[in-house]
């Protein structure tokens, strides 16, 4: 989920944004929801007509991979330590 973009909404619904942009609700909802990635050219669209940089969709991806590689690592020490007692 994309808090950041829900937050960034301020007001606004879904349709009001996804009008604005040209897309469905549904697919806006599906964005904001993180189901699915906007392609560049949406990105871009949604981040002018909401006021930010359209490179934090990507952005956001790459903190969800950190996040997933942190707690792998958290996984692996916490079952070689269960592994060494």
């Amino acid at each position: 989920m994309r808090k950041w973009l829900i937050e960034l909404r301020k007001g606004y619904t879904q349709t009001q944004i996804a009008e604005a942009v040209g897309i469905t609700q549904q697919m806006y909802s599906f964005i904001e929801l993180g189901v699915r990635r906007p392609s560049v050219e949406v990105a871009k669209k949604i981040a002018a007509v909401m006021g930010f940089n359209w490179t934090r969709f990507f952005d956001d991806e790459c903190e969800d991979c950190e996040r997933r590689d942190e707690d792998a690592q958290t996984q692996e020490t916490e079952n070689a330590d269960a592994d060494n007692n």
